[in-house]
């Protein structure tokens, strides 16, 4: 029996070729995902270790804040320096600090993204960097510049250059450095500064770190214990490799996030290639139905046909995930040289493949193969000897009444509790009423799709003769084929159509309330994205010129209140009337001064607070009490805090303005005449409220390309899976196709036939999945309705997706219908 199973996969290689490939797909992709989250991960971690190699212990202040996006740690005042430095065993101190700053290329534009920099130290082992040309900076106005960011601004050791939010050039760069852990970034700029030119660059002395070197035969432990002694409450000191373990978790929870996030892409895809092996599995028993009675005739016991039919699985299934295993390796060995091709160097010198997720993948591709192929071979042994006797083998292909009760009956559950969980925004309700509303479709998929297939053909019956008559009938014959086909595409189109309505929504949503909003006709933005952004005084200055009726900057800064990190916004409040409408409810927003604050109905409910009541920010200085003076409902633009800039100027951190809205008679002058007044900053950039708008919601576009092209995966193995159907229903078709010929059914009408058939089959599938992502759209915006209140449906998109899943269904039917066509008919009805 084994050697019967081996001789079938053998000597029908085409017969299992489509399914293999499925699978090899799927285990490629969580394979090449491993590769590349470990390649990163190893990279990273090695380049950390380097960075950190020569600190052995760090100060910094024990008040910590966390928020739900930024953690908020109190900065240590400069003083400290020289009394740490004053402690027996250190050898060296050197301050790290925080803030943003851009370079200025030669030809006046910036260079790549905000620039990380340090505080170069006499220290080698406290410097990051590695000098390669020149000498270490030692005034505030000298600059060393990383090799990569030198050759993108066009510049050079000697060259007088600009540091942003400067608007004049005060730097001379005296120096090249590389990165010690050998890791760069194309677009990355790293810089070296004094302490005091650190300090005029970023506005403030403060120091989020004091890292420390040993001296020579100093115990590290003994140093660390010795600083904690000698230095006063409110400092924390750490090991060095506490400092590198917490860079090292921060960059490891990143790629964490990232391989979640693809190994979940790559979930879906084996997901789909189940129906796939299903269905060629439950075609290829169904066919096999005289062969198997014969085996059970001649003495076969049912384990043994049973036992048969699964080795033949395991054996597609091996072969299939090893080859998924080694085109994983590739792919992600490939993923990465795309990579650096774009300048991302990890500073790894090797692919890095971690041998038990390469088990992991093996497995899981030989047993989804098996646990798939094992319902459909069920029914080998179930098949009696007598069957041997008919001419052909006779599939039964009437649906269960009971399972079409049953997935109805989860349909109509799932929709009502899935319905009810988003109206009463309840997670776990909704949850469970989808989880339910899925089942029900894959359990009475037999029951609907033949009758929607027979719908979606009703023009092709009343237009094409004939040949519709035969596609809608072999298309409507086997309703388990049919759906398992179906469902596969119909899970791949579902997601597709529910990011598709989900970002739609959102992108609506934003659009509306900015809309609502803003009511200033130009928005300068400035800075790398959210960060950086104009100089205060740059800001204050444009009030001044002629026919600018009104400025505001969107200055954002942090601060603590209840010991919890957030985000406060600082404007003008006596110009921010004339720019904005923030559905004021209560008080007046044009009274914000020192000393008051308004804030959102949401921050109103959420913390009990009304007009008059007060409430306690620590801006890094101590606390700051501010009066409540309004409640306002549109947060989109100002956020959910809002203050005067008297207030959001307080805090000790660097002040910058990334959005300042302006309002101007005429629009066309102001906007030359601001261009002109920002020239001094290449990221300045002045833009009516419509294009800003626009951006905003654009924003959306990109993630959504992505999704669509890690979805596109799971979608091409649906339509392997229908092409294997097609290509499989031909063989056991051949003796009725060879009649249909022989009665005078020509070539081109029988290709029609094939092709429209998998159209149809494709069209169930995609109509399914338009239905289903639509309805799961809609519960996605109202279980986050909070958020983004507005429903909205791309109808261009989802004609987009109908349109590829019918074109790709036929084109899937292609070979097919082609092989159907080339039968010879003497042959085909003596089959």
């Amino acid at each position: 029996m084994l050697s019967l199973a081996w001789r079938n996969v053998r000597e029908n290689p085409t017969r299992f070729a489509l399914t293999a490939l499925a699978i090899t797909l799927g285990v490629a992709f969580y394979v090449a995902t491993t590769v590349l989250t470990a390649t990163v991960d190893e990279g990273l971690s090695g380049a950390v270790d380097k960075q950190y190699a020569g600190i052995d212990a760090g100060i910094r202040s024990d008040e910590l804040s966390e928020g739900v996006f930024i953690d908020v740690r109190s900065p240590v005042d400069a003083a400290v320096l020289d009394q740490v430095a004053a402690v027996e065993g250190v050898g060296a101190v050197s301050p790290s600090m925080s803030g943003y700053t851009q370079l200025v290329g030669r030809d006046g534009k910036a260079v790549g993204n905000a620039a990380d920099v340090v505080v170069w130290s006499a220290s080698d082992d406290l410097n990051q960097f590695v000098l390669v040309e020149g000498r270490a900076p030692q005034s505030p106005t000298e600059v060393v510049v990383n090799v990569s960011a030198l050759e993108d601004g066009g510049l050079q050791v000697g060259n007088s250059v600009r540091l942003l939010p400067q608007t004049e050039a005060g730097f001379t760069i005296v120096g090249a450095i590389d990165s010690r852990s050998g890791s760069d970034i194309e677009g990355r700029t790293s810089l070296g500064l004094t302490f005091d030119g650190a300090a005029d660059v970023f506005q403030s002395a403060d120091i989020a770190t004091i890292l420390v070197a040993a001296s020579s035969g100093t115990d590290n432990a003994d140093l660390v214990e010795q600083l904690r002694s000698e230095l006063g409450a409110g400092l924390e000191v750490v090991p060095g490799q506490t400092l590198a373990d917490e860079a090292a978790e921060q960059l490891n929870s990143l790629v964490s996030i990232i391989s979640t996030f693809l190994t979940s892409f790559a979930g879906v895809a084996v997901f789909v290639s189940v129906f796939v092996i299903y269905n060629t599995f439950s075609i290829t028993v169904s066919q096999r139905q005289k062969e198997m009675a014969t085996l059970r005739a001649i003495g076969a016991t049912p384990k043994q046909v049973l036992r048969s039919v699964l080795v033949e699985s395991l054996a597609v299934g091996v072969v299939a995930a090893l080859l998924g295993v080694l085109l994983g390796v590739i792919l992600g060995a490939v993923m990465l040289q795309v990579l650096a091709a774009f300048g991302f160097s990890l500073g790894a010198s090797t692919v890095t493949v971690n041998t038990s997720n390469l088990i992991i993948g093996f497995l899981v591709g030989l047993g989804v193969t098996i646990v798939s192929a094992y319902f459909p071979a069920r029914r080998g042994p179930s098949v009696p000897p007598i069957e041997a006797l008919r001419d052909t083998a006779i599939e039964t292909v009437t649906g269960s009444a009971l399972r079409s009760r049953i997935g109805f009956a989860l349909l109509i559950l799932g929709g009502i509790l899935a319905t009810v969980g988003a109206g009463n925004l309840n997670y776990f309700i909704g949850g469970a009423g989808i989880v339910l509303l899925f089942g029900g479709v894959i359990v009475a998929a037999p029951a609907i799709a033949p009758t929607l297939a027979a719908f979606i053909a009703t023009p092709l019956r009343k237009t094409r003769g004939i040949v519709g008559e035969v596609a809608t009938e072999n298309s409507t014959r086997n309703p388990k084929r049919t759906a398992t086909t179906a469902l596969a595409l119909m899970i791949g189109v579902t997601l597709v159509v529910t990011a598709s309505v989900v970002a739609a929504s959102l992108k609506q949503s934003i659009r509306g309330d900015l809309e609502a909003g803003l009511v200033a006709e130009l928005v300068i933005e400035a800075g790398a994205g959210r960060r950086g952004g104009l100089s205060p005084t740059t800001t204050a200055s444009l009030l001044d010129i002629s026919g600018v009726d009104a400025v505001s900057p969107i200055r954002p800064v942090s601060a603590v209140v209840d010991d919890l990190a957030i985000s406060l916004t600082g404007a003008y409040g006596d110009q921010l009337t004339a720019l904005t409408d923030v559905g004021l409810t209560q008080g007046d927003i044009a009274e914000l001064g020192a000393g008051t604050i308004a804030i959102s109905t949401d921050e109103a409910e959420q913390r009990e607070l009304s007009i008059g009541d007060s409430l306690s920010f620590d801006l890094g200085n101590g606390a700051t009490d501010l009066e409540v003076i309004a409640i306002y409902e549109n947060t989109s633009v100002v956020g959910g805090l809002l203050v005067d800039t008297a207030v959001s100027d307080l805090t000790t951190r660097q002040v910058l303005d990334p959005v300042v809205l302006v309002r101007a008679s005429d629009t066309d002058v102001a906007t030359v005449d601001l261009n002109t007044a920002l020239a001094g900053d290449p990221t300045a950039e002045v833009k009516t409220a419509d294009t800003f708008i626009d951006e905003q919601a654009g924003t959306l576009d990109t993630l959504l390309n992505i999704l669509y092209g890690l979805l596109g995966l799971s979608v091409l193995i649906a339509l392997l899976g229908v092409t294997n159907t097609m290509s499989l229903s031909i063989f056991e078709r051949t003796r009725e196709l060879g009649l249909m010929r022989a009665v005078g059914m020509t070539g081109p009408q029988l290709r029609s036939a094939v092709r429209y058939e998998s159209g149809i089959v494709a069209l169930v599938g995609t109509i399914g999945g338009l239905a289903l992502g639509g309805f799961f759209g809609w519960l996605v915006q109202r279980m986050a309705s909070a958020t983004f209140p507005v429903f909205d449906i791309p109808w261009t998109t989802l004609a987009a997706v109908a349109i590829a899943g019918v074109l790709a269904g036929v084109l899937a039917g292609w070979r097919p219908a082609i092989r159907a066509s080339q039968l010879n008919v003497l042959d085909a009805i003596s089959h």
